[in-house]
């Protein structure tokens, strides 16, 4: 498996070389300056590539990340007040309890 591959990657480096000399008018075989010059550039196209494909993925997971609004964060936290103070799910907030849970929120937010 191992000749398979060293050979497959041999393959692989002939037509790099042949693609990478084409356009810049050199002749094959190329001297070992040339060679460098071309592995370099290899390796900055494998970087160049790599570094997309970790931005790519980081965007994918930030797209996956979900950051509820603001009016969701306000019913998060009501529901959450209700249930620490005892009261219904369903129990409507008066205006004293809204006032009671700004300040309990504003504790929380102060203390960020």
């Amino acid at each position: 498996m191992k000749d398979i591959n060293q050979l497959t990657l041999r393959h692989i480096a002939g037509l790099y070389l042949d693609l990478y000399s084409t356009p810049r008018d050199l002749d094959r075989p190329l001297t070992p300056e040339q060679v460098r010059e071309a592995g370099q550039f290899f390796l900055d196209l494998l970087a160049a590539h790599e570094a997309e494909a970790l931005i790519e993925k980081e965007r994918q997971h930030q797209e996956t990340i979900r950051v509820p609004g603001y009016r969701e964060i306000a019913g998060m936290f009501a529901e959450r007040y209700k249930r620490e103070e005892g009261m219904a799910a369903d129990a409507d907030l008066t205006e004293d309890d809204w006032h009671k849970a700004s300040d309990v929120f504003l504790h929380y937010i102060s203390g960020c």
